[in-house]
């Protein structure tokens, strides 16, 4: 819940964002690219963004690879040639990439577990019931 918040409090608003790959610039996880015709150079993260919504993402990131399979085989793979940090930026940029979709498209994770998830959005209706936050009908009748 408290990641959520730090997104939201980041971004605003997801509608902001033509794309995904504006929102992960926004959030800090996109590399600097310079290139002429010659070549192309990939620098370091752009470090021109939010800061909060990224730190709270990373710490999340081995939940984020181990309850998806495909990003479990992804990130396997990557780790094979790749240095530990690009590879954790990568699953990163994945994760804010899902989060972007998520929002736009106002839906949940694809592989949440759906019981896990049940029981802790009542959890959190019941503390914001004890708190006298939240107000309808059905609330105040429990």
């Amino acid at each position: 819940m408290f990641t959520a918040i730090a997104i939201i409090a980041d971004i605003i608003s997801v509608k902001r964002f033509p794309n995904s790959k504006r929102f992960a610039s926004y959030l800090r996880s996109t590399p600097k690219v310079e290139s002429s015709n010659e070549k192309t150079i990939i620098k370091s993260t752009n470090k021109a963004g939010r800061k909060v919504a990224i730190t709270l993402l990373s710490q999340a990131l081995n939940h984020y690879r181990d309850a998806s399979p495909t990003v479990k085989r992804w990130h396997d793979r990557l780790r094979r040639y790749k240095k530990p940090g690009i590879v954790r930026m990568g699953v990163c940029r994945r994760m804010i990439t899902e989060v972007y979709q998520m929002l736009k498209k106002e839906e949940y994770h694809y592989f949440r577990d759906k019981e896990n998830h049940r029981k802790k959005m009542d959890e959190y209706l019941s503390f914001l019931i004890n708190l006298g936050m939240y107000c309808d009908d059905t609330a105040r009748s429990a």
